[in-house]
This record gives C-alpha cells, sequence and structure tokens, in this order.
C-alpha cells in the first residue's frame, strides 16, 4: 500500500495513466463522497451567501460531503415511506453541476428539478415538461454537450416502465427547452426498472437496470439508437429470480454498475457458494464483453485484522456504497449508519478508512439510504481547479487535503472540513461504539 491508502497495481494497456491508483496525487481526479440526500434549512441566513441558492461543505473520503439547500427549494415535507418525497441529488458532472430534484406538493407529480452549479452555488429551475412529465427520478441523466462545451443536456426515456421505449425527452441548456425524439428501441427486453439509475459515459447515456443489464445511446445523434448491453454472463436475472427476496428486494444494496478508471464496473454480493464480492469491467462497449477483475469471499475480510480492529460487525454482510473512481479495487460498503472502504485485492490491511455516515437532517439513520442508489462518487476534473489556496500550516496537511481546498476556492466560498486532514489509512472511528447504536 502506498501512503494515501490505494493498492500498487499495473496501468494496463490503454488505461489513462493519470487515472491509475498508482500516478502522483496531483494528477489524480480529485473526488468527494456526496449523499443523495441534502439537508434542507429554514434559515437561509445562517449558511447561505447573498444571491446564492446551496451551500456545500467537502470532506475527504471516507467522510462524506454535505449539500445544503434551503427551504424554498424544497418545500415537501420528507416522508420515510415515499421516498419521491424526499429532496434527492440525481446526478453529479466533474464541471461542478449537478442535478437536483424536490418537491412542493404531495402528489407524485409534484416535483421540481434544478440543475445546480457548485461554483456559483446558484440553483436554476427546469420548467415543466408538459408533454411528457418527467417521473421517476432514477431513469434521468444528466450529460454534457461535447458540441456546446459548458452546456448540458437532462435526459430521459418515455415510457420508462415498459419492454420497448419510443421517445427520448431531453431539455437542453443551449434551448431552455423540452424536446422529445423518436428512437429506434432494441428489440424487446425484460420489463426496464432503471433500478442503477442513468450514468453519462463515452459520450452516450447508459441507462442501468440491475437485473438485466443497461441501455445506451447517443442522446446527440441525428438518429436515436437504443442498444441493450447484457450484464455478464450468469448475472442476468430472469423473471422467476425478480420475485425471490434477496433479488428484487434492496438490489441496489447487492448490485451497483459505476465508472471507475474511466470504464463502466459492476459490482455485485452474490450468494451462491457462500458470500462473495465480484467486479467485473466492460472492456468491449460493442461485444459487449465483460472483464472479470476479482472475486473476495467475505469472511476473507471478516477476518482480517484491521476489519477487527476497525469495530465492525463479523459475518454481517454489508450493502454496497460505491466505487472508488480512480482504483477500482477499491471498494465503499455501507454497514448500519457506517461507511469503510475496501481494498479487495490486498491480502491483509484492507480496511483502508471507516467513519460515521451522514446525510441531510439525520437521514443517514434509515437503512434504505444505505445503497448505491443515495450516494455518488464525485469526480472534479482538472479544470474545474486551476488554481490553489496555500495552506497556513502546509507541514500538518496532508497532500489530499491540500487539493480539496484548492478546490474549494474554486468553488466560491464551498468549505471544507478540516477533519479530513487524517490519513485515510488509519479508521476515523472505532465503529463498534457506532454499531452498539443502531
Amino acid at each position: 500500500m502506498d501512503e494515501a491508502g490505494f493498492s500498487r497495481v499495473p496501468v494496463k494497456e490503454g488505461d489513462d495513466p493519470s487515472r491509475s491508483p498508482d500516478a502522483p496525487l496531483a494528477q489524480r481526479r480529485r473526488w468527494v463522497i456526496l449523499p443523495a440526500i441534502p439537508r434542507v434549512e429554514y434559515n437561509e441566513r445562517k449558511f447561505l451567501a447573498p444571491g446564492t441558492d446551496l451551500s456545500l461543505e467537502f470532506a475527504k473520503p471516507p467522510r462524506t460531503s454535505i449539500l445544503t439547500v434551503p427551504r424554498r427549494i424544497h418545500v415537501g415535507d420528507p416522508d420515510p415511506y415515499h421516498f419521491h418525497r424526499f429532496p434527492y441529488v440525481i446526478d453529479v458532472h466533474s464541471s461542478g453541476r449537478f442535478l437536483l430534484y424536490t418537491v412542493h406538493g404531495r402528489g407524485l407529480y409534484d416535483s421540481d428539478y434544478y440543475l445546480c452549479d457548485a461554483h456559483t452555488r446558484v440553483a436554476t429551475l427546469l420548467p415543466p415538461c408538459i408533454e411528457y412529465p418527467i417521473f421517476p427520478r432514477r431513469s434521468i441523466g444528466l450529460i454534457e454537450d461535447p458540441r456546446h462545451p459548458g452546456h448540458f443536456m437532462v435526459a430521459q426515456l418515455h415510457p420508462t416502465p415498459t419492454i420497448q421505449h419510443k421517445i427520448l425527452v431531453s431539455y437542453s441548456t443551449l434551448s431552455n427547452a423540452w424536446v422529445s425524439k423518436n428512437l429506434s428501441s432494441c428489440p424487446e427486453h425484460q420489463l426496464w426498472g432503471s433500478h442503477g439509475g442513468v450514468i453519462a459515459h463515452d459520450g452516450k447515456l447508459w441507462w442501468v437496470d440491475l437485473p438485466y443489464g443497461l441501455l445506451t445511446c447517443d442522446p446527440f445523434a441525428e438518429e436515436l439508437q437504443l442498444r441493450y448491453v447484457a450484464l455478464p454472463e450468469g448475472c442476468v436475472m430472469v423473471d422467476s429470480d425478480t420475485n425471490s427476496p434477496t433479488s428484487r428486494d434492496n438490489i441496489d444494496k447487492h448490485r451497483c454498475v459505476k465508472v471507475s478508471e474511466g470504464k463502466l464496473r459492476f459490482v455485485e454480493i452474490h450468494y451462491d457458494m457462500g458470500h462473495a464480492v465480484s467486479m467485473w469491467t466492460l472492456a468491449d462497449l460493442e461485444g459487449p464483453v465483460w472483464d472479470l477483475e476479482y472475486e473476495v469471499r467475505l469472511d476473507e475480510i471478516w477476518g482480517d485484522d484491521s476489519y477487527r480492529a476497525a469495530g465492525l460487525l463479523p459475518e454481517k454482510v454489508p450493502a454496497i456504497a460505491l466505487i472508488d473512481p480512480n482504483n477500482h479495487g477499491v471498494l465503499y460498503f455501507f454497514q448500519n449508519a457506517l461507511l469503510f472502504a475496501v481494498d479487495m485485492r490486498a491480502s491483509a490491511n484492507r480496511i483502508l478508512g471507516c467513519n460515521k455516515y451522514l446525510t441531510g437532517n439525520e437521514y443517514e439513520v434509515l437503512q434504505e439510504f444505505h445503497s448505491a442508489r443515495f450516494i455518488h462518487a464525485w469526480e472534479m476534473a482538472p479544470t474545474t481547479h486551476p488554481r490553489s489556496v496555500p495552506s497556513s500550516d502546509p507541514t500538518k496537511m496532508s497532500d489530499d487535503l491540500s487539493s480539496m481546498r484548492s478546490l474549494a476556492g474554486v468553488l466560491s466560498g464551498v468549505n471544507l472540513s478540516d477533519e479530513g486532514s487524517e490519513s485515510s489509512r488509519q479508521p476515523s472511528v472505532d465503529a463498534s461504539d457506532q454499531n452498539d447504536e443502531q
């Protein structure tokens, strides 16, 4: 392990060396962990600068960064039994933009969508889509327009829960209007649910349904062609599988598709032959070809000295949170109200960090929010932080924290907690204290 707590692995041919875990800290993309559920505050003057709509407090992983929005943006009262009544960060972009869902009433369609800018801390309300109401939120994607840098598209497949999609509905910041375009759908597949959200990758949008696979298309093409990419062999659930309690229910606790080191990765906790965690990489986007990267039995992690030292509960199956965007060998998991990082390819000292998971308004106590669905690994492109803010005491600040302060300076007053200055190689809390509270 190196000082930053990453596995040292060779860079494969074709990979971007700057995204390797062995790349110098200055070259790696900076990233933070952002819970999807923001904090909602009544007193704007207490936390908002004049002329702004949100505040951000960044922290170094495995600590979570916190987004705070005012009550005027999210008017609805959260209801633990109805997730559509919670404010929710749908997607994040390396430019500092992110898409925020809020509600202003009690109906399913009493929702608003804001395109937010972490630089200016301004939230821009998108106009309603009259012809095709935008719902549910999990089927919506955010992607930058390659033809017009700095402009973005918000897009959704319609209808979403179907076996054949016919229309792509999209909003462009260039035209400030919604449009609908016919698309050539792929052959009929299982009933689509978008359990895994939408990913912008390789100039395309990828709609993820965790039981079956991905639907992808280039939303900027003249003729829209939707293509189906199945999950790795043996991972596609058939109708009978989706009715079992361990498959459909809470599927985003034991499966996820995310981007790490510039490639799409599929992670699964599976239960056939004992509890194990496997990762595949989509090596050929057109094939599709999935390469198995690793498979690790959970009892190997439970028996690790660093796992016991962190006070994590033995033989308790965790929920998948996210993949380190700079190192696909590092996975983050939930256990009760804790978030911990694991080096899946290490033979010892696997636990890289452990900290209490915090979301807005103390909703971290709800187990329903402990899944890959409700957390983002927010990468910041190098162009997002071109200038630095020097530390007043550089001898007491790690390279990672210095970089985060640099980012915080560019984000126009966004605060970064000093709590992130300690090495992520050491667990941040004694997890046994936290587990006793559950």
